[in-house]
C-alpha cells in the first residue's frame, strides 16, 4: 500500500494533479516533515500530526510546535538534511522559502511542494489546500473551512469599493515600504477589488521604500499596516513609535479609525494556512466596517 501512495505522490509532484483523492485512498502518510509554516497551519487546523518543523519559525499562534514531541528540523533557508532522513519521513512539505532545497529533499522521501506565488493568489491557496487535504483524507473538513473562507472573500469584494482608497505599508527597521498592485499583497486589489491610494510607484513585488511625505501625499482613507519585525519575532516597537506623528495624525485614515495594524505573522510568515488565511480576512474586514 505503502509503495502505491509513494509512486502516485511522486507523479503528482511532477504533472501538479488538481484531485489527489486517488493516492489517499489506501496508505496517507503518517510521518509527515513540513517546512511549510502555511502547511503546518492547515494540517493543524484538519488535525493531522507532524513530526517535524522548523522550530525557529514556529512562534505566534503555531508556538505550540515549539513541544519537545516536535522535532526541529532546521530553518525554512537552512533545513538539517541529516535529521529529516533520521525521521525516515514518509512526506515532506515546502513552500517558498525551502523550495530551492527540493531536490536534496526528494532525494530523502516523497516531497511536495506547496507553494503560493505570484498572480491569482486566493484561486493557488484553494487549491494547494484541497490537494494537502486530500493527501491526508481530510477533504470534507477542509471543503468546509474553504467555503466559509470563500462567503468571506465573496462579502469582501462585494464591499471593498466602500473602503475608499487603501494603502498598505509594511515597516521594518524604523523604515516604511508600501506595497501595490504588482506587489506580494497585490491581491487586495487585483483580487478583492480594494482601490489602491497612490500611484504606479508601488508596483514592485517586494514593495518599495516611501517617506512620510508620500503618506500625506497619498492620504489613504484606511492604513494597513504590516510590522515586519513582529512578524519574524523580533518585536521592537518600533512600528508604533513611526506611526506616533504629526503626519500620521493628518490621515484621512487616522480620523476614520482605520489605521489597522495587521497580525503580520498570519500575513507575512505564515500566509496559506486556513487560520492564517481566516485571521488575514478577519483583518481586512475591518476595513469595510462601518464604525
Amino acid at each position: 500500500m505503502k509503495k502505491i501512495f509513494l509512486l502516485i505522490l511522486t507523479t503528482i509532484s511532477l504533472l501538479q494533479i488538481t484531485s489527489l483523492q486517488a493516492a489517499t485512498t489506501y496508505s496517507p502518510p503518517k510521518k509527515v516533515v513540513s517546512f511549510d509554516l502555511g502547511q503546518i497551519d492547515t494540517l493543524d487546523y484538519l488535525g493531522v500530526p507532524v513530526i517535524g518543523v522548523p522550530k525557529l519559525h514556529t512562534i505566534s499562534y503555531l508556538a505550540k510546535f515549539q513541544a519537545d514531541k516536535y522535532v526541529n528540523v532546521g530553518s525554512m533557508f537552512e533545513p538539517d538534511f541529516e535529521i529529516v532522513a533520521s525521521l525516515e519521513p514518509d512526506l515532506i512539505m515546502l513552500g517558498a522559502r525551502t523550495q530551492s532545497k527540493i531536490k536534496m529533499m526528494q532525494s530523502i522521501a516523497p516531497t511536495f511542494d506547496s507553494t503560493v506565488w505570484g498572480n491569482d493568489y486566493l484561486n493557488q491557496f484553494y487549491l494547494i489546500t484541497e490537494k494537502t487535504a486530500a493527501l491526508v483524507n481530510q477533504s470534507q473538513l477542509a471543503a468546509k473551512a474553504l467555503e466559509d473562507i470563500k462567503q468571506q472573500v465573496a462579502m469582501i469584494k462585494a464591499n471593498a469599493k466602500k473602503a475608499g482608497k487603501v494603502l498598505f505599508v509594511m515597516t521594518t527597521g524604523g523604515k516604511i515600504t508600501v506595497f501595490g498592485p504588482g506587489s506580494r499583497f497585490g491581491w487586495l486589489y487585483n483580487e478583492l477589488g480594494f482601490e489602491a491610494a497612490g500611484d504606479d510607484n508601488s508596483l514592485s513585488h517586494h514593495g518599495d521604500p516611501v517617506s512620510f511625505e508620500y503618506l500625506r501625499k497619498v492620504n489613504p482613507d484606511v492604513l494597513m499596516v504590516l510590522d515586519r519585525d513582529i512578524a519574524i519575532g523580533k518585536d521592537t516597537g518600533m512600528a508604533k513609535q513611526l506611526l506616533e506623528n504629526d503626519v500620521i495624525k493628518s490621515l484621512k485614515a487616522y480620523h476614520n479609525n482605520k489605521i489597522i495594524m495587521l497580525d503580520g505573522y498570519a500575513w507575512y510568515t505564515v500566509g496559506t494556512g486556513i487560520t492564517a488565511m481566516n485571521k488575514t480576512l478577519a483583518q481586512i474586514q475591518e476595513a469595510i466596517a462601518v464604525e
